[in-house]
């Protein structure tokens, strides 16, 4: 029972991570959501590491929103598949802002420690994203 518990609260703090750091744009309270050795795609980020990551996407699309789509969970482990929608309006990847509107999916594996986020595998669909801002002609 105590693992079901753990289990329906790291997948409320996922999507809690998602609905303040990005929906509402406040940045300053990722390292509620955080430790302090976070690893987001093999690679060792930390806090600040991943806060700049999040700085990148919120300067360069405005608004940006995430909707959860699919979130399920098992033990330590929280697998949330989202639509991300905004407007270029910042730097993006070399990519100057084209003020288009923009759509895409991810899908990330977050894995918990002590209530707090310490790994995340992410898939995000870049190639669509630079197709609409104009970085890749369309490939059919």
């Amino acid at each position: 029972m105590n693992n079901e518990k753990n289990t329906a609260a790291n997948e409320a703090i996922a999507a809690e991570f998602y609905e303040q750091v990005i929906n509402n744009r406040d940045i300053d309270t990722i390292d509620k959501f955080l430790t302090d050795d976070f690893i987001h795609n093999g690679v060792s980020r930390g806090i600040s590491g991943q806060r700049a990551a999040v700085e990148m996407f919120l300067n360069a699309f405005s608004p940006l929103v995430n909707t959860i789509e699919i979130s399920f969970s098992s033990g330590e482990l929280v697998c949330v598949h989202e639509n991300w929608k905004g407007i270029h309006t910042g730097e993006f990847m070399g990519v100057a802002a084209t003020g288009k509107n923009v759509e895409w999916s991810s899908t990330a594996i977050l894995k918990f420690s002590g209530g707090k986020i310490c790994r995340a595998w992410d898939e995000n669909d870049f190639l669509g994203l630079f197709q609409q801002i104009g970085k890749y002609p369309d490939i059919k």
